[in-house]
Parts: C-alpha cells; structure tokens; sequence
C-alpha cells in the first residue's frame, strides 16, 4: 500500500507539467519577428548599451577630477553622439521597408521620444515621424501601448493621431488607450487656455513647447468648451474600454486600467475646478483635536500636503 501511494502521488506531482504543456499547444504563439524588426530591436539595444557604457566611464572620469573646470573638460572630451547615428540607421531602415509595420512603429516611437544631438534636425524630423504614425499605424492593432507614453510636445499632431485611431482602430485596447490620451490632451489644453485668458503673456514661455499657431490657437478658444470635451472622453473610456490595462505597478503588481485613471481624472473635473467648493477635509491638528476644512468656510486657507518616505 505505501508503494502505491508514493506511485499516486508522483502521478498528481507530475499532472501539472501535463496540463501545462496542453495550456502551451492551446495558447497561440506570437509570431516571429521580421528581420527587419530585429535590425531596430538590435540598433535601439546596442544604444542602450552605448548610453549606459557612457556614463559609467564619465563617472569613473569625474570620481578624480577636483574642480568645476576638470568636470566640464571631461565632458567636452568625451561626448556622446550616439543618438545621431542610431536615429539615420532607423530612418534607413524605415525608408527601404515601409510595409513592416512592427519594425516602423518601433523605430518612429525610438526616433519620436529620443532628441538629435543636433537639436535642428531632432525638430525638422518630428512632423515627419507623425505624420507617418498617422498615415501608416492609426489602425495598427498594436499602437494602444505607444498612445500611453506622454512625450508628446502638444501639438496637432497628436491630437490627429489620437482622432485618427478612434476613426480606423478596430483594437479595443488602441481605441481605449486613444480615449484616454484625448482626454488627457484636452484637459491640458483647457488648462492652458485658462491660464492663457487670465495672463496673456504666459503665451511667450509657451511657445518654445508648444508652438507659436498652438498658443494662438489657444488663446482664442474656450476652456469650458475644451474641458466638456475633456470629460465626454473619458466618459466614453470609462464607459466602453474600463478594463484595458494601462500598465501594471511595478510595487503592488496590480494592474491599472483606463478605467482607474478615467475615473480618478472625472472626480478632478467635477470636484476640483478653480471655483468649485472643495471638498471637506477631516483631520487632526498638530494639537491632536479633530478639525474639519468646512469650519473655515468663508476664510482663506492654505492647505500644504507633505509626507515622509
């Protein structure tokens, strides 16, 4: 009897690897990535490499020098110019195979997020990665995670794609990545377009990041308007593609959803305006006595968050 409940019990230890491999023939493989996408998958890892190789020889430099000037002459003497040369061998690469869309859409995310060495030529090339994201990857299936990076400069290029993706995506993933990015997009718009009506010469410092039709354009539209517009999106994010996963925290390893963040921005629009009552807040004060903010209605207040970590 004892040797045949070892022997039952290696059977059921040995199930699980079973079941396992039936789960594996079951689960749809991802398909092989083309040649193409490996050249810019390689070329973005080799600068990688290159940019933390630099920094570590920089600092190992720098742990000697002993004035101001030492460090600044290490630096000229070692200058990083890597992003020049990856950013011409993607673009090559696009150029010569526009139908690989994996290999595209990875090296024009690369080439968008990560600035020349010349910064002319890092601007002159923006329109151009946009314009190709518009034109070639609006219905990609697979954009929704490059709609969640927020490097974007606030132009009408963005907002295009995003507008693009909602009119052509069939992902829902894409289409809930694209509300959500909207509404984060026009949000800050109404934002600007407030401050701009109350301190018209903000617009100066606006226009290095923003462009000089953008503030104008800015500056004549209507905050209430643009915020409305703001909370229909994510409204509609919430409503339809609550479940999309944004990302997962890397702390807790919960994942974060469209609907999570649609709902956290809504409250702000709807409780947090400039004008709107604030929300009660119940305390204790450095006394250890229980305070409410609604007991200093009709007083101004400054209430200063802090924590220690």
């Amino acid at each position: 009897m004892r040797w045949a409940a070892i022997g039952a019990v290696m059977m059921l230890v040995g199930l699980p690897s079973l079941w396992a491999g039936d789960d594996a023939k079951d689960k749809p493989k991802e398909p092989e990535k083309s040649k193409v996408a490996e050249e810019v998958d390689a070329l973005i890892a080799a600068h990688q490499k290159a940019v933390s190789d630099y920094y570590q020889r920089i600092q190992e430099k720098l742990k000697s020098a002993k004035t101001d000037e030492e460090r600044s002459k290490i630096r000229q003497s070692d200058p990083f110019l890597k992003n020049d040369e990856t950013r011409d061998k993607l673009w090559d690469l696009v150029e010569k195979n526009p139908n690989d869309k994996e290999a595209s859409l990875t090296a024009l995310q690369w080439l968008l997020h990560n600035p020349s060495g010349h910064r002319e030529a890092s601007i002159k090339g923006r329109p151009r990665v946009w314009d190709m994201l518009i034109k070639d990857h609006a219905d990609d299936p697979k954009i929704g995670p490059f709609l969640s990076d927020h490097y974007y400069q606030h132009a009408a290029w963005e907002e295009e794609l995003l507008r693009a993706v909602l009119a052509t995506n069939p992902s829902k993933d894409a289409r809930g990545m694209a509300y959500l990015s909207l509404g984060k997009y026009l949000m800050d718009d109404a934002e600007a377009a407030q401050l701009l009506k109350a301190f018209p010469e903000e617009g100066k410092q606006m226009e290095p990041f923003r462009g000089k039709e953008n503030v104008k354009k800015l500056k004549d539209a209507d905050p209430d308007k643009l915020a409305k517009e703001a909370e229909a999106a994510f409204e509609e994010a919430a409503a339809k593609y609550g479940d999309v996963v944004v990302y997962t925290n890397s702390h807790t390893k919960k994942n974060v959803t469209v609907g999570d963040q649609a709902a956290g921005v809504l409250f702000e629009l709807r409780n947090l305006a400039i004008g709107m009552t604030a929300p009660d807040i119940v305390g204790d004060d450095l006394d250890g006595k229980p305070f409410k903010l609604s007991d200093y209605r009709g007083k101004v207040v400054v209430i200063d968050f802090w924590g220690n970590w």
